[in-house]
This record gives C-alpha cells, sequence and structure tokens, in this order.
C-alpha cells in the first residue's frame, strides 16, 4: 500500500504544529483621502490596508444568509485590492454615513441597505458604486 506525501506522518506532524492565526479585531477609518481598515491577528500581528477614494473602482454590499450571524458585508475594490469590511468592525457605520460624500455618485445608504437585507433567507448583492471609465 502506497502512502501520499500528504497523508506521511511529516505532513500529518506539521499540520498539527500549523499555528491557527484568525482575525481578532478590525477597525475602519474614512478620513478625506482614503478607506483605511486595520486587522488585528491573534498571533500578535496588525495589517492596515488603505485605498484612496479617488482610486476605488467598486463597491458592493450583501448580507450574509447564515442562521444567527446576520452580518452586512462590503466589498471596496480598487486596481490592485479588495477589501472586505463587515457591519460589526468599529468605523463601519460613519464610514457608511460618509460614502456618498466620499465617492461622487454613491447613493446614500438608505437608498441601498434596505435591497441588501430586504430578504434575509436570500444574498442579495447590491452594487453602491462603480467609476465610470475614464
Amino acid at each position: 500500500m502506497e502512502t501520499s506525501a500528504a497523508n506521511s506522518p511529516g505532513a500529518q506532524a506539521n499540520r498539527s504544529q500549523q499555528r491557527r492565526i484568525a482575525l481578532r479585531r478590525a477597525a475602519i477609518e474614512a478620513d478625506g483621502s482614503a478607506l483605511k481598515r486595520t486587522a488585528e491577528f491573534t498571533d500578535g500581528s496588525t495589517k492596515t490596508v488603505a485605498l484612496k477614494w479617488s482610486d476605488i473602482t467598486r463597491v458592493v454590499a450583501f448580507q450574509s444568509v447564515e442562521p444567527g450571524a446576520a452580518l452586512i458585508y462590503m466589498i471596496f475594490t480598487d486596481p490592485s485590492n479588495a477589501v472586505v469590511l463587515d457591519d460589526k468592525m468599529d468605523g463601519f457605520e460613519p464610514m457608511v454615513a460618509s460614502l456618498d460624500a466620499r465617492l461622487s455618485g454613491a447613493p446614500p445608504s438608505s437608498q441601498w441597505r434596505n435591497r441588501v437585507t430586504h430578504e434575509p433567507t436570500q444574498v442579495n448583492f447590491t452594487r453602491v458604486f462603480a467609476r465610470s471609465p475614464e
């Protein structure tokens, strides 16, 4: 009987020694120049991603459909990044409230939020913003 490399005793030992790193906390900052998400992980590391408002090309929103975890998610993209934010992150609501002032053409949240949350058993992807190609 052959043993594949993935199931060898050495590979199994490596998997059991691997650290599980999870997101501990994330915070959102939205200032006049950029949207920033700072993530703190359980291994003590921190990572910040910043997207300049002028570089954001698309924003979509949707609600999770998992029982007991109805979160609103937003995905912001620029030419190099896709950043996922959710409504449990510090700073989410102030960021949402300022989107129409930061992204020309983005509607106020009152115009898109109901489309995202009206049917809790379906994922309703809603385009919040799309920059026209120049």
